[in-house]
């Protein structure tokens, strides 16, 4: 567990849940938890951003890096549970490409 950022396994699925604001003061710890989630084992990681209320340029370029770590060692990472702040930056961004089905 890192700091303000949960991370379990369920079945075959990784889930990473932060809470909080996502943020050059909490960007390390989400990558930490990006790599961890990475390197577990299933071919699915989650990030879970139900908890997220505030998303930054630093925390956008983690997410960036844990879908390339992901894609380099075969995972796939996708992104659930925005809240409408949230969304709306992932939307201005092009990251809402990563957003599961009817999240």
């Amino acid at each position: 567990m890192h700091e303000r950022i949960e991370i379990r396994v369920i079945d075959d699925i990784v889930c990473v849940a932060p809470s909080g604001d996502l943020d050059l003061v909490t960007a390390p710890s989400l990558r930490a938890a990006l790599e961890e989630a990475a390197a577990l084992g299933p071919a699915r990681i989650v990030l879970t951003l139900r908890d997220v209320t505030f998303l930054d340029s630093t925390a956008l370029g983690v997410i960036v890096h844990g879908l390339r770590i992901a894609t380099d060692r075969g995972r796939v990472l996708t992104l659930t549970a925005p809240t409408p702040s949230v969304r709306r930056v992932l939307t201005a961004t092009g990251l809402d490409d990563l957003l599961e089905e009817g999240a």
